[in-house]
């Protein structure tokens, strides 16, 4: 009986090992800085793993060399949260703010810290301040066990609260593609409380592995739901969403919007401009929905059309997203920073939905009626 928690913890740090491995080679292939910095998030998460394997593997072991694998093991394993923390603050930022972060090094003081537990590790063999191994090779818990996870703690609680602070200020576009952020946190936030509270288990470095699985399948699902230049819903799930409209009882509204002149847009500005402009429209839409408190399904239709589609839905809806969109296409020309100042054309429809002819149906009065309002630029 006394082997089978070495072999469960050999086999639940084998098990984080080989997933990691799959995220850092996804991630090494795309050789932008954020995903080089998480590929050696990830590598350093392997490596992580690898040393609790040693710290069971031979803990209490008088074997040659044991002492010396059990202090490189046990350093490595406690100082390991201060790296994987430091790595995911700069992969952070650089979401959030690109090159820029560099400069800003938000944060500085908490890195400070970092670094100075990582020190107070490495000295752990002549200080005890990580553990201390007694005559029979037995590990036992020093004050940094304890300082270094509160630490870090802190730290990711501290990422957390950026993220959140970004996110409540940044355009509703931009916000939306970093929520995923937030999610990263939470398994080493509880894997590292577990650990502190029940001695003998060692579950921080799951955590971390399962924060990078977190974010690596948000990342999958973004790439195969969301279009690519707006980050908005894309063809695929405005699909799936219609078909879940069929299901549902109530009536449905739809809208179609198309972007005014975009044709001489790109002719008169370049297409790198159009692009701009698509992105500035969606992210308009995105706050002219937010509004509405998140009821509305938003989706590029194609080229320079979008969609939106809401379930339960009554004449106060339409009209309350009609001014909602006025307001913000009014706020978009106001804040400037565009080629040209934006318009759109759009027209709606309210009705129930039991199948898909009465869904086109829909579609196509609301199509009628963006077009009807595109007369007056005639």
């Amino acid at each position: 009986m006394e082997h089978i928690p070495l072999i469960y913890y050999i086999q639940t740090n084998v098990i984080c090992m080989l997933l990691i491995s799959y995220v850092y080679v996804a991630y090494a292939r795309q050789k932008s800085i954020e995903n080089i910095v998480f590929s050696r998030l990830a590598a350093s998460t392997f490596f992580y793993c690898l040393a609790d394997i040693l710290t069971w593997a031979f803990n209490g072991s008088t074997l040659p060399g044991a002492r010396v694998l059990l202090y490189i093991g046990n350093i490595l394993y406690i100082a390991a949260p201060c790296v994987l923390s430091v790595m995911w603050s700069r992969y952070v930022g650089l979401r959030l703010y690109g090159l820029a972060y560099r400069r800003s090094r938000p944060g500085l003081v908490l890195d400070i810290l970092m670094y100075l537990m990582m020190l107070l590790t490495l000295l752990t063999p002549w200080t005890g301040f990580g553990f201390t191994l007694d005559a029979g090779n037995v590990y036992h818990r020093g004050p940094g066990a304890y300082l270094v996870p509160l630490s870090c703690w802190a730290y990711l609680v501290y990422i957390s609260v950026r993220v959140i602070r970004f996110i409540r200020h940044a355009p509703a576009l931009e916000a939306a593609g970093h929520k995923s952020l937030l999610l990263f946190n939470i398994p080493p936030l509880v894997g590292n409380g577990l650990q502190l509270i029940f001695y003998g288990i060692t579950t921080t470095q799951v955590g971390f592995t399962l924060g990078a699985l977190i974010l690596f399948f948000a990342r999958h699902h973004s790439q195969i739901s969301r279009d690519a230049l707006t980050g908005l819903n894309n063809r695929h799930e405005y699909d799936q969403y219609v078909a879940r409209l069929q299901e549902g009882t109530g009536n449905v509204l739809v809208c179609m919007i198309d972007v005014d002149r975009f044709k001489q847009i790109n002719d008169k500005f370049g297409h790198q401009q159009g692009d701009v402009v698509l992105c500035r429209v969606a992210g308009l839409l995105l706050s002219a929905c937010n509004h509405l408190n998140g009821r509305l399904f938003i989706a590029r239709y194609g080229g320079d059309e979008f969609v939106i589609l809401g379930r339960d839905c009554t004449g106060d809806t339409l009209d309350a997203l009609r001014q909602s969109l006025l307001d913000e296409v009014a706020a978009c020309n106001r804040e400037g920073g565009l080629p040209c100042e934006v318009s759109i054309s759009f027209g709606m429809a309210l009705g129930s939905v039991t199948d898909d002819a009465s869904f086109r149906h829909l579609l196509e009065t609301a199509d009628k009626q963006m077009y009807h309002g595109k007369e007056r630029l005639r």
